[in-house]
């Protein structure tokens, strides 16, 4: 809604204040928020799939969260 690109952007401070090492964002909104070194962006899930499957995340913690419009749980199996 209106509020949609105010609550990305907390949601990437959030991040930040937690310590979280690296980010991987989906979706056109996170495009208009202000990214930082640690931040990689994909404007769809199979942007992100593919890069997945290429640079597996390994002895980590991973946090999915995103709209069931964006079928995250697409990318389970690469997680």
């Amino acid at each position: 809604g209106n509020s949609s690109l105010n609550e990305h952007s907390k949601i990437l401070v959030q991040l930040q204040d937690l310590g979280i090492e690296k980010q991987i964002l989906i979706g056109s909104i996170f495009l208009s928020v202000k990214e930082t070194s640690d931040t990689i962006h994909f404007s769809t899930t199979e942007e992100a799939a593919d890069y997945l499957r290429t640079n597996p995340i390994q002895n980590s913690n991973v946090l999915l969260k995103g709209s069931r419009k964006m079928k995250l749980e697409n990318l389970f199996e690469l997680l």
